[in-house]
């Protein structure tokens, strides 16, 4: 194994001072002044480089204590090496009978060479010291030392017989390099054994003028321990596996001890750049100035120690996750942006020096974050960050400043809420200006001080629900002292003034925890008018309309209100979950159940019981699930445009639902500032999503209204047929025209010159065997056709008449040509039969019935 962390500080022999050591294989600390590089076990090996390198353009002097085990019958020994191999602190040669340093008889692809893994070190000197005999090497009887170059462990007769280095003793070794005279010498024991005559710097080493040292060692099928100590056992401080180079994380080349481990402490030196290109592990991570650790996008896991970033790392759009049991901190010495922090670590996490700005998500499980006043929640035009569910008891201690993007370029009203505990009016009033009847209003260019720009809602005011606004702060207060009331909304009005901010920053301690609503519910009278709450969402994160149980409601209906002022026309967007379906729905179309931070909304209390608790659990991050399917079955949207706005209303078959308003399935409409469109439910109310069930054989005439209109053009659109049932048919009565429709998924109406707002009316049957009686509630003299779609044979017509008299009628084609003709009577019946069997091909028709005194036309569909 080797140790998680190795660090030699200081180790003065002569005259070189020692730095940091790369281990490979097995090297570990012994003692505190010793390294071993392999037990006494069979089939072991290690490697230790020094990255302080040897200069050879000068000459050095390296001296230790050597042990080559206790085993006369030990195997193999241990190589002193100096290399420049391009492998760097990364050269591992073959072991066995190689030691670590040579090619292996058994060639490249053999086991003690890692299967081609591992190779002769080459541009290298190693001086072995040899204690078991293999005679294709020309090894004596005895342990032996011998000089070798380049990776060649086969020495000939050209060794020094030194009788028995397995004596169990630590031997004295030293090494000396004279570049004046081009000598090496090498003393076991202060006995001079080799005295050689070689220009190592030029003939081994290509002129360089320094190079890698340090020593390998490996057993076989025999085993002796092999160690080495420093000299005067100067103890070896062991430290952090640094980076050697700049590069790739999973590169070993990169590290001091290859690629770190999930425990190991990290250092990334001055100007050294490492990229991250896949999740990580460490156990703490120290970046020190001008280097830099570069995330991507990946997560980088801290398990035992602290983050320091001293440096230019990059973690924006990255996660730093931390695990440990014990305190960890995050040590900036200038602000650093990470994408998410997460943090499981069940003790403390200390934000220690600059801020930490993230861009996403604070998840916390079982964890204690003290931020220190150090945590910015950013912001962008389409996103802002959020500290999640606090899960497990996990807290957040200190101060956090939370972004909102609220720029846009004119006046307009915003309705926002605080996510922070006691925050101040004047807190706000740092970031934009408010005016009004209190002691100390902002003032400046493009500002009326005394006209209130702030307005909270009284639900207790009687008359239209627009009377309940008033003027926040009130007449004689501060807004030093004025604080912001915990979940509750706030209508602010944003001028197009000089100093307008591009994003709000507040600043505070969050809320947290389970949080009740102030609701309230005065009944003056008017059903449609009271109850309305202007409520806000109280934490620093979305929430999930669909996660807040019914456990959590009492007295409200199930829909949300939110007024949405992102565009340059502001919308009611409506939103209702139904627990029975286990999905949302949302008008108009694409409006979900989030509800952002800062965000307000309305609820509509329905009696005085009404209470709404939200919880951490409610949180959400939009991306972590999928809150409705693509497609609902049996739901049509109906859309109105006029004078180029847009508003939406949904209808929907929903089981054990009824015709009447019911506060878990329908949702009350608010109207858009412009045309506003809402359907009728049986005790009339109007309705933004309305939800009933039909049995078969049954109909239903649901009255459609529209408000805010003008008289210019008006169209209807509706979207969603496809997904009704076969057997429903859906068609919309003009009852000002007296025409009836069948609506298909391309159906518009187009109405030119438009003034009745409750002229239409939409009918939806399940259809039976055979509709035998027509709804009195059509309008008289009324023509109905079904089934429409026909299937080419036999088409229904229903007539309200009492005329007795024979009706002619007429075929067209969509072309005008008639295709068909004949009579009929209805005998005081509801509707009679005409059979169109090999007359009429798949298409769009017309029929045309008329006597002396009536005449009636109706569009069909046969399908062949």
């Amino acid at each position: 194994m080797r140790p998680s962390i190795f660090y030699i500080l200081v180790l003065t022999v002569s005259s070189i001072a020692f730095g940091q050591y790369s281990f490979l294989g097995g090297g570990e600390q012994l003692t505190p002044s010793c390294v071993e590089l392999t037990p006494a076990t069979n089939n072991q090996n290690g490697w230790v480089y020094s990255t302080e390198k040897f200069d050879l353009l000068n000459g050095d002097t390296l001296e230790f204590k050597i042990h080559l085990g206790g085993n006369d019958g030990g195997a193999d020994g241990m190589v002193f090496i100096l290399h420049n191999d391009t492998r760097g602190l990364q050269a591992q040669g073959c072991v066995g009978e190689a030691m670590g340093y040579g090619n292996h008889p058994n060639g490249a692809m053999s086991s003690e060479c890692n299967y081609g893994q591992w190779s002769a070190i080459t541009n290298s000197i190693g001086i072995e010291f040899d204690t078991y005999r293999n005679s294709n090497q020309g090894d004596p009887v005895n342990d032996h030392i011998a000089w070798l170059t380049d990776g060649d462990i086969n020495h000939g007769n050209a060794y020094r017989n030194m009788g028995n280095l397995e004596d169990g003793q630590e031997h004295l070794f030293k090494f000396i390099w004279n570049p004046s005279n081009n000598r090496s010498y090498i003393y076991i024991d202060d006995v001079l054994i080799i005295n050689k005559r070689r220009n190592i710097r030029n003939r081994d080493f290509g002129r360089a003028n320094d190079c890698f040292w340090g020593f390998s060692a490996s057993t076989g099928g025999a085993n002796n321990q092999h160690y080495y100590c420093t000299a005067d056992d100067t103890p070896l401080v062991f430290g952090d596996n640094a980076t050697v180079m700049s590069g790739d994380f999973n590169n070993d080349n990169t590290w001091l001890y290859g690629t770190p481990s999930s425990s190991d402490n990290v250092i990334v030196q001055e100007n050294h750049i490492v990229n991250i290109l896949q999740d990580a592990e460490v156990g703490s991570l120290l970046v020190e100035a001008t280097g830099a650790l570069n995330l991507n996008t990946n997560t980088l896991t801290i398990n035992n120690g602290d983050l320091s970033n001293y440096g230019t790392s990059n973690f924006e759009l990255g996660t730093i996750n931390f695990t440990s049991t014990t305190s960890q901190s995050i040590v900036l010495n200038k602000s650093t942006e990470v994408n998410n922090l997460i943090s499981s670590n069940s003790s403390v996490l200390n934000i220690v020096g600059d801020s930490l700005i993230v861009n996403s998500l604070v998840d916390l499980s079982n964890s204690t974050l003290n931020t220190n006043d150090r945590l910015i929640l950013n912001a962008t035009p389409t996103s802002t960050a959020s500290i999640g569910e606090l899960k497990n008891n996990a807290s957040v201690n200190g101060k956090v400043t939370m972004r909102q993007y609220i720029y846009l370029d004119k006046r307009i009203w915003r309705y926002l809420s605080s996510p922070f505990e006691n925050a101040t009016v004047s807190d706000m009033q740092n970031e934009i200006p408010i005016s009004g009847v209190f002691l100390n209003p902002s003032s400046g260019a493009g500002i009326r001080s005394n006209s209130p720009s702030v307005y909270d809602y009284n639900e207790g005011i009687s008359g239209d629900r627009d009377n309940g606004y008033e003027a926040f702060p009130t007449a004689g207060s501060n807004s030093s002292t004025t604080t912001f009331e915990t979940g509750k909304g706030y209508a602010i009005y944003q001028r197009d003034n000089n100093n307008r901010p591009e994003y709000l920053d507040l600043f505070g301690t969050i809320n947290s925890g389970d949080i009740a609503l102030p609701l309230n519910y005065s009944s003056t009278g008017s059903v449609d008018d009271d109850g309305w709450n202007l409520v806000g969402n109280p934490y620093p994160s979305t929430i999930d309309w669909d996660k807040v149980a019914a456990s959590q409601k009492s007295g409200i209906g199930a829909a949300v209100y939110i007024t949405d002022n992102s565009s340059a026309t502001a919308v009611v967007r409506t939103y209702i979950y139904d627990e029975d379906l286990g999905f949302g729905l949302g008008t108009p179309s694409g409006t979900t159940g989030k509800i952002n931070a800062f965000q307000a909304f309305w609820i509509k209390a329905e009696d005085p019981s009404a209470s709404l608790t939200l919880e951490e659990q409610d949180k959400t991050t939009a991306s972590t699930r999928l809150y409705r399917p693509s497609i609902v079955s049996n739901l049509l949207r109906i859309s109105a445009t006029q004078d180029g706005y847009t508003d939406e209303s949904i209808v929907r078959i929903a089981d054990n639902a009824t015709t009447f308003f019911e506060q878990s399935k329908d949702a009350r409409k608010v109207d858009q500032w412009y045309v506003s469109l809402s359907s009728i439910s049986e005790d009339n109310i109007s309705l933004g999503i309305n939800s009933f069930d039909l049995t078969i054989g049954e109909e239903v005439f649901i009255p459609l209204s529209l408000a805010n209109t003008s008289e210019a053009s008006l169209t209807l659109t509706f979207e969603g047929i496809s997904t009704f049932d076969s057997d429903l048919n859906l068609q919309i009565l003009d009852e000002e025209t007296q025409l009836i429709t069948t609506i298909y998924d391309t159906t518009q109406l187009v109405i030119e010159t438009f003034s009745n707002p409750d002229r239409f009316k939409l009918i939806i049957q399940r259809k039976a065997a055979l509709i035998t009686k027509v709804s009195e509630s059509i309008v008289l003299n009324k023509i109905n056709v079904f089934p429409n779609p026909s299937l080419g044979h036999e088409l229904n017509i229903a007539l309200l008449t009492n005329s007795e008299d024979l009706f002619t009628y007429h075929v067209f084609d969509a072309l005008g040509n008639r295709v068909s003709d004949g009579e009929i009577s209805f005998n005081n019946e509801s509707s009679t039969q005409i059979n169109f069997s090999k007359v009429l091909s798949s298409g769009i028709y017309f029929i045309k019935i008329e006597n002396k005194n009536e005449s009636y036309t109706q569009q069909f569909i046969v399908l062949n």
